[in-house]
């Protein structure tokens, strides 16, 4: 995916980015996450056991659930 000028200058004006998931009961739940945009790609962080929940797991695999 290619972005536009506009949307660049904006994801770099950004400090922090928001992850956007839904439970299988259909609740949405929104966390802020850091990260950084290196011109092409997306790269989210977490810290501590941010990395090791259910949610953040499944948001890599690309799992829906």
């Amino acid at each position: 995916m290619a972005f536009t000028d506009e949307e660049v200058a904006y994801l770099r004006s950004q400090p922090l980015g928001r992850l956007a998931t839904v439970s299988e009961d259909g609740q949405p739940d929104v966390v802020p996450v850091g990260y950084d945009f290196d011109g092409t790609y997306i790269y989210v962080s977490g810290h501590g056991d941010t990395v090791k929940t259910r949610k953040f797991r499944n948001v890599l695999d690309g799992n829906p659930k």
